[in-house]
C-alpha cells in the first residue's frame, strides 16, 4: 500500500472491450507522482511516433494525484491528456470539480484508454465494477443534459465527465466537461469522440488513507487562514477581477491583438458581472476559495458558470464585444457543445481582422460579414465552429494556424498561436516571461506552463529580458509539479509561483515518504523534460518550433501602459539560449544525455 494513492490504474481497450488493472510499484509513484506525470509516461510509452490523434491506436488518459480526494485545498482538479488533434503535440488540460476525488474513492489513480468502440459507449465505474455500456441514446445530446440523464439512470452521487456534440464531430478544440467545468484546451474531447466514448461515470466509497492525518489537518487549517487573508478578491470575483487590472497594465488583448488596451473593459469587468449578473459562488472539492461563479443573462433566459477571465478576453476584448449578456450566453453555448472558448474566440477575432483587411471576403464566409463588435456574429460563429457547419465551419474549427495556412500570403501575420494552440489572455508582448514561456511550452499557447508573474514589475523591468528565462523555467517546473500533485494554480499566492519546501511537507504528510526539497524539484523538472521529449518526437521540431506569433515579434504595442513592448527575434533567441542552458538542453533545444540521466530518464536519451 502507498499512502495517498489508490494503487491501481485502469487500462481500457474499447475495441476489444477489455479492462485490465495495473498495480504500480511505489517507485513508479515516487518518480511520476500523479496527474501529468502519469499522463505523459503513458502517452510516450503507449503510442508510436506519428500516431494519428484520432486513430484507435491513440491513447487518452485521465489522472488524479496524491492530493486528490484528501483535505488539501485546490486538489479538486482532474488532468486529461492525449496527443492533440489541434496541434499534433501534447494536449494537456484540466478541469475543476470532484471527478478526480471520486476516481480515487472508486479505487483508481488513473485510466488509460485506447481503441475505438464500434458504436457510442460510456464507461461506468462503481468501485470494483467497471463496465463499458452502450450510449447510443446519448449521442448528439449536449453536455449538461447528458450528465442529467446519466445521473437519472444511475444515481446523483455519480460524478460524470462527458463530451458534447463538438467532441462527437471531432472538432479539434473540443473538450471534456464534468458538471460545468471543462478540460478545454487541445482537443481531448475530440479524442474521446474518435473513440466513440461519450462519457465516464464514477462512484466510489473507499477511503484515501494518508500517512499523517494530524499534519494534513494542520496544513489544511493554515491554508484556509492564508486563503482568507490573501485571496479576498479571488473569493469575491473569481478570475473576472483580472479584466481591469490586466487592461490597466496594457496587456488585455483587443481586436485580435491589434491593441492591448480595451476602451470598454469597464463594461465587462468583474464589478459589473458581480453587481448585475451574479447568482452564486461555487467551489471545487475540498477548497475554500469558491472562485467559480454562476452568472445570469438579463436580456433573456440563460445562465452560465462563468465566464472566467479567459473567456472575457476571447469573447470580449479580442472580438470587440462589450455586452456581458452575449459573453455569458456565448460561454454557456460553448459549455453545452463542449468546446474551448480560447481557441474559438481567438479564431473568431482573426476572422474579423481578416475581413477588415480584405483577406477574407463574403465569398469565403457564406455571404456574411463579421466585424469587431458584432455580438450576433460572435454567437453565430461559435455555433458554426462548434457544429463544424459547412465549408467555413470545417475550416475555422481547425484554429488559427490552419486558417492561415489555408489562406496563404500574409494571413499568418494575424494568427495568434504558439505551436498551433491559441494564446490566452496573458500576452507575450508585455510579459517577457510569457514570451519565452509560450515559445518553450510543450503544448504551445498555454499560460499554465510558465506563469504571468511579470505584471507587478515596472515598464523597464517588464521590457527587459534579464532573468525572464529563469522565471519561465522556475514557474514551468512548479506548474508541472502542481499538475502532478494535483493542486490548482490559483493557490499560487499560498504556495508561491515556484517549488518550495511546503510542497515536500504536503507530499510527505500524505504519502509518508521522506522526500527532500531537492527531490521534489527534480519531480517537476523530470516531468517537464518528458513532456518536451514527447513534443519533439511528435512535431519533429525542437528550437525551430520554439517561436511566437508574428505580431508578438514584429509589432510593438501601440498604446497604453505597455506601449512599445514586443519581443523581437533577437530577444527571443537570447532568452532561448539562456533558457536551454538553465534546463541542461543543447542550443538546438534537445535535453542532453547528461540531463536525462540526472533525471532518471536515460532510457529516453
Amino acid at each position: 500500500m502507498v499512502y495517498g494513492y489508490a494503487g491501481k490504474i485502469l487500462h481500457i481497450d474499447l475495441t476489444k472491450r477489455k479492462i485490465d488493472i495495473e498495480t504500480p510499484k511505489e517507485e513508479f509513484y515516487r518518480k511520476w507522482l500523479g496527474g501529468n506525470g502519469i499522463i505523459i509516461k503513458n502517452l510516450y510509452d503507449g503510442m508510436n511516433k506519428g500516431t494519428d490523434p484520432l486513430s484507435p491506436e491513440a491513447v487518452s488518459v485521465f489522472a488524479s494525484g496524491p492530493l486528490s480526494g484528501t483535505l488539501a485545498h485546490g486538489s479538486g482538479r482532474t488532468h486529461f491528456g492525449s496527443k492533440s488533434p489541434l496541434t499534433g503535440i501534447l494536449a494537456d488540460s484540466s478541469m475543476g470539480g470532484a471527478f478526480s476525488a471520486m476516481l480515487k474513492y472508486a479505487g483508481y489513480d488513473a485510466a488509460v484508454i485506447k481503441g475505438r468502440a464500434s458504436s457510442p459507449v460510456m464507461l461506468v465505474i462503481n468501485n470494483d465494477e467497471v463496465e463499458i455500456r452502450e450510449a447510443d441514446r446519448l449521442w448528439g445530446v449536449k453536455t449538461i443534459e447528458t450528465q442529467h440523464r446519466i445521473k437519472k439512470e444511475l444515481t446523483s452521487e455519480y460524478k460524470v465527465a462527458c463530451i458534447g456534440p463538438s467532441g462527437e464531430k471531432l472538432v479539434p478544440s473540443a473538450g471534456i466537461l464534468s458538471d460545468t467545468r471543462i478540460a478545454g484546451r487541445g482537443g481531448n474531447g475530440a479524442v474521446w469522440g474518435s473513440k466513440n466514448l461519450k462519457a465516464v461515470a464514477i462512484y466510489g466509497d473507499k477511503d484515501v488513507k494518508v500517512a499523517d492525518l494530524e499534519k494534513v489537518k494542520q496544513l489544511y487549517k493554515e491554508f484556509a487562514e492564508k486563503v482568507n487573508e490573501n485571496l479576498k478578491g479571488m473569493i469575491k470575483y473569481g478570475t473576472t477581477a483580472l479584466v481591469m487590472s490586466i487592461n490597466a497594465a496594457g496587456g488585455y488583448g483587443t481586436r485580435n491583438m491589434q491593441e492591448e488596451v480595451y476602451e470598454d473593459a469597464d463594461k465587462i469587468s468583474g464589478d459589473v458581472l458581480h453587481d448585475e449578473h451574479f447568482i452564486r459562488h461555487r467551489s471545487c472539492f475540498s477548497c475554500c476559495l469558491h472562485c467559480a461563479k454562476d452568472f445570469k443573462v438579463n436580456k433573456w433566459e440563460s445562465v452560465s458558470e462563468g465566464p472566467e477571465y479567459e473567456t472575457l478576453y476571447s469573447y470580449g476584448g479580442m472580438v470587440g464585444n462589450n455586452d456581458l449578456d452575449y459573453l455569458i450566453h456565448g460561454d454557456r453555448i460553448s459549455d453545452e457543445y463542449g468546446i474551448d472558448t480560447v481557441t474559438v474566440g481567438v479564431t473568431i477575432s482573426m476572422v474579423m481582422e481578416l475581413m477588415e483587411k480584405g483577406i477574407l471576403t463574403e465569398k469565403d464566409t457564406d455571404g456574411h460579414t463579421y466585424k469587431f463588435g458584432d455580438k450576433e456574429g460572435l454567437i453565430k460563429l461559435i455555433k458554426i465552429i462548434a457544429e463544424r457547419e459547412g465549408e467555413f465551419g470545417e475550416l475555422l474549427c481547425k484554429g488559427t494556424r490552419a486558417l492561415a495556412e489555408h489562406l496563404g500570403g500574409d494571413a499568418y501575420k494575424y494568427a495568434f498561436h504558439a505551436k498551433g494552440l491559441e494564446i490566452p489572455g496573458h500576452s507575450p508582448r508585455p510579459l517577457k516571461t510569457m514570451s519565452v514561456g509560450y515559445a518553450t511550452s510543450p503544448r504551445g499557447g498555454s499560460h499554465h506552463d510558465a506563469r504571468p508573474v511579470d505584471y507587478p514589475l515596472p515598464w523597464e523591468q517588464r521590457n527587459s529580458i534579464m532573468g525572464k528565462a529563469q522565471s519561465a523555467v522556475t514557474t514551468q517546473n512548479w506548474t508541472c509539479l502542481g499538475d502532478s500533485l494535483v493542486v490548482c494554480h490559483f493557490l499560487e499566492k499560498i504556495y508561491g509561483v515556484k517549488i518550495v519546501p511546503l510542497h515536500s511537507e504536503w507530499i510527505n504528510a500524505i504519502t509518508g515518504w521522506d522526500t527532500t526539497f531537492e527531490e521534489v524539484c527534480a519531480m517537476g523538472e523530470r516531468i517537464y523534460n518528458m513532456e518536451r521529449l514527447f513534443t519533439i518526437r511528435e512535431s519533429g521540431k525542437a528550437r525551430e518550433g520554439d517561436t511566437l506569433p508574428w505580431r508578438a515579434m514584429n509589432e510593438p504595442i501601440p498604446s497604453g501602459a505597455s506601449k512599445g513592448m514586443y519581443t523581437p527575434k533577437k530577444e527571443l533567441d537570447a532568452m532561448l539560449d539562456e533558457y536551454y542552458d538553465i534546463r541542461g538542453w543543447d542550443r538546438k533545444g534537445y535535453p542532453t544525455k547528461e540531463t536525462l540521466k540526472r533525471l532518471g530518464l536515460e532510457e529516453y536519451s
